[in-house]
């Protein structure tokens, strides 16, 4: 029904679907997690509003439990590069056209055991190139960017016991 509307995004269809279709007890679909996720990410507050106004949305430790799912591992990742080119065969030249970027912030230095990984976190940690003993103050993230059409999907992370580039 709502693949006859163009105008419609895929957040704005799943989230529409949830409140028409969706039943209890049922699975909810990946673009459903995605827009449920997303809502969550930039406002908890603003997502427990719409779930008490009658919003048909996922429970608040669902949604959690999702976030927590994701693995974020340090390093350059190939799952990346792959969707980079899955996304790239479907662009035009123009589209294509890209710049790198590097970001680098100072992070709180915290420490803490990854039950799901079975490993520490929070070390220095540069991928491939090995880890360290000492605590990471300050995170380096490479992120390629569109130039003409608004796409962005990283690349990497790093984290550095101190600071990377001095400005």
């Amino acid at each position: 029904m709502l693949h006859k509307f163009p105008f419609f995004s895929t957040p704005s269809k799943a989230l529409v679907t949830m409140q028409v279709l969706h039943k209890k007890r049922k699975q909810w679909t990946r673009a459903e997690k995605n827009v449920s996720m997303s809502l969550y990410y930039k406002s908890p507050s603003a997502y427990k509003h719409m779930r008490r106004n009658k919003i048909i949305l996922p429970g608040e430790s669902t949604v959690r439990r999702w976030l927590n799912s994701i693995s974020y591992s340090t390093g350059f990742s190939s799952k990346y590069m792959e969707q980079l080119k899955l996304k790239a065969d479907c662009m035009s030249f123009k589209e294509k056209k890209c710049v790198i970027l590097l970001d680098e912030m100072a992070i709180k230095k915290y420490v803490e055991y990854n039950k799901s990984l079975d490993e520490v976190e929070g070390f220095e940690d540069l991928g491939s190139l090995g880890k360290s003993n000492k605590p990471g103050s300050h995170a380096l993230v490479v992120m390629i960017r569109g130039l003409y059409i608004n796409w962005k999907i990283p690349l990497g992370k790093l984290l550095f016991h101190r600071q990377w580039c001095k400005r």
